[in-house]
């Protein structure tokens, strides 16, 4: 019997099935026959060639049933494996689903919760865990939480010299595990590393190459948080310019309007020149 981490391979259940129903198949068709081939027989056969043939029939009749009751009793063995076996595969995608909701619960929890500065480098690995999370949801929510780090450093007001070194130490550490996000399969996975990147304003040389790939994306909520978070990237993003004012000439509004804003962030020079200040 084929066994996979404790349950039992159903494609083996099944050709183990299959042999069995045709050896069914097979002993009926035989039986089928022999009653065909008796009543065959010619009617001046005689009382004792009967009564052999009729022997030798009872025989086979008894052995074939036999077979059967064993192979009924066989189906009845792998019908029970069955239902073991899914309740088996209940039971583990039960156990599987639980930590994933520990996981849900443990970055809304980091997304409300009230952090110091310092406590923002110790939850970075943690979140690099979550970041690679088979549900996009949890992905999602763990962006959030790192871009916690970005936007206490942007508009916490009482910041002290050790806060903002453990805040940029604590960005510095998230961004790695960001990066590979930007090509999530999930849009929104997408859209929300990339703004959690520019919050975090971090290892511009890797960064800002990444970004600029999807803008490019043919999805407006890809492109257009990439144009966002290159724009906090301010001058850092300058080789993201020719690129982003290719897409403020697109035929979408809100894409237009992203574009140019960043390219004002970037380099007011060349939005100017580009005649972009003048556009809303």
């Amino acid at each position: 019997m084929v066994l996979v981490g404790g349950l039992i391979a159903i494609p083996a259940l099944a050709v183990i099935e299959g042999q069995i129903s045709e050896k069914l198949r097979n002993e009926n068709r035989l039986l089928a026959a022999e009653v065909e081939s008796m009543k065959s027989l010619p009617e001046t056969t005689s009382r004792e060639h009967t009564a052999e043939i009729s022997k030798a029939e009872q025989e086979e009749l008894l052995r074939l049933r036999s077979e059967a009751k064993l192979l009924r009793a066989r189906m009845a063995e792998l019908q029970q494996l069955r239902d073991e076996n899914q309740e088996l595969q209940a039971s583990l995608k039960f156990k599987m689903a639980a930590p994933q909701a520990r996981w849900k619960l443990r970055v809304a929890e980091l997304r409300t919760n009230e952090m110091m500065p310092a406590d923002f480098i110790g939850i970075v690995a943690e979140m690099a865990e979550a970041l690679t999370n088979s549900d996009p949801a949890i992905r999602s929510d763990a962006t959030k939480v790192l871009r916690r780090i970005g936007l206490t450093r942007l508009f916490e007001t009482n910041l002290t010299e050790q806060n903002l070194a453990d805040l940029k130490s604590a960005a510095i550490a998230a961004t790695p595990g960001l990066l590979p996000l930007l090509k999530d399969s999930d849009p929104l996975v997408c859209a929300n590393a990339a703004i959690t990147l520019g919050f975090l304003h971090e290892n511009p040389k890797d960064v800002v190459p990444a970004l600029m790939e999807n803008l490019t994306s043919d999805q407006w909520r890809i492109a257009g948080s990439a144009a966002k978070a290159l724009g906090r990237f301010q001058d850092d993003a300058s080789s993201a310019v020719p690129a982003l004012l290719q897409l403020a000439e697109s035929s979408d509004p809100n894409l237009r309007a992203t574009a140019v804003e960043a390219v004002k962030q970037i380099d007011p020079v060349s939005a100017r020149n580009a005649g972009l200040q003048e556009l809303p």
